[in-house]
């Protein structure tokens, strides 16, 4: 009895770290990494629009 309480225990807490795994990688990839790349653009056009002020 005690091993399939362990068991069970052992599979139930590895499925709930898979799931809050997955959860955290699909905020990063949904919501963290489009707002990343959002400021990337912004400073490279920045960037741009300086070369261009100067070069004028």
């Amino acid at each position: 009895m005690k091993s399939k309480f362990t068991l069970g225990f052992i599979a139930g807490a590895t499925a709930a770290l898979t799931i809050v795994v997955a959860g955290l990688t699909t905020v990063k990839l949904a919501i963290i990494n489009p707002i990343e790349r959002r400021e990337d653009w912004i400073e490279e056009n920045r960037k741009k629009a300086n070369r261009k002020r100067i070069s004028r």
